[in-house]
């Protein structure tokens, strides 16, 4: 071999050796910057799955937001009923089913990362959801809830600083698939990052607010009307029902019927 014939080898044995490496780092780097490949690199993909991203692709199911809203006591009330559930209440219930610890705090996570960062949330007062209203004395009907009564077209307020998880305006008499919860009818839940709580408030007569809109406290996000099953039957109208369940250790717990009276008693003190 000629010194000719073996400098060309030793160039080519270069070549070999160092354009396979220069080729996949000019691919790698195409990639990660996505002009020149359709399919995002593993290192894209996983910098935009968030927590961020992954909650808004739980608020676009509204079945999946009530599974993992209602509290672990009243789904197992609805497991055990042996009345007649409507086909709402069969999808939230086998939704139930499959909401593991890990969904629900993924789903937790989420939330709370749509709040600033700064913001002391601990500090945000409660607000009375109505100027006024009156608790009858039907109340000892409910345990995880009140019901608040008072004119309709009232303007209902939001009782914390939160995220609007659902938000639903399309209740009508004889057509339950419109709204998630038949007997609720039209409804706003709020999270709130205080004490990781969830306001509801139902029989909604306007609603002012959408899914995945930030509230201040005092905020009007609807008004008192008697949407819903029970609710616009005549005589059970004029109230505003709510509900307050707190996410704690991987479940959530509803606040009793004395809790939120007394939670109500508070704030009017102030």
């Amino acid at each position: 071999m000629t010194r000719i014939e073996l400098f060309a080898l030793l160039i080519y044995i270069v070549f070999l050796a160092f354009f396979p490496f220069s080729f996949v780092a000019f691919k790698k780097e195409k990639d990660v910057s996505g002009i020149e490949n359709s399919t995002p690199s593993t290192e894209v993909v996983a910098s935009t799955v968030t927590p961020r991203n992954e909650v808004f692709e739980i608020l676009d199911d509204k079945y999946l937001v009530s599974a993992l809203y209602y509290s672990d006591n009243f789904i197992e009330k609805i497991r055990e009923s042996k009345t007649t559930l409507n086909f709402q209440s069969r999808i939230v219930l086998n939704l139930s089913s499959s909401v593991t610890d890990k969904l629900r705090d993924k789903y937790i996570d989420g939330l709370m990362s749509l709040f600033p960062k700064e913001k002391d949330v601990n500090k945000s007062n409660l607000v009375s959801p109505l100027d006024r209203y009156r608790v009858g004395k039907e109340e000892t009907f409910h345990d995880d809830a009140i019901d608040l009564f008072t004119l309709e077209g009232h303007s209902v307020k939001s009782m914390s600083y939160g995220v609007v998880v659902l938000s639903e305006r399309g209740w009508l008499p004889g057509k339950p698939d419109k709204t998630v919860s038949n007997n609720g009818g039209n409804q706003v839940i709020i999270f709130s990052p205080n004490k990781k709580s969830f306001y509801r408030y139902c029989h909604l007569g306007g609603v002012a607010v959408e899914t995945g809109d930030i509230v201040e406290a005092g905020k009007i996000i609807g008004t008192v009307g008697h949407s819903g099953l029970i609710a616009s039957q005549y005589g059970h109208g004029e109230h505003l029902h709510l509900e307050i369940n707190q996410y704690k250790k991987n479940s959530v717990v509803y606040l009793s019927q004395k809790e939120i009276l007394k939670l109500l008693r508070g704030i009017r003190k102030k």
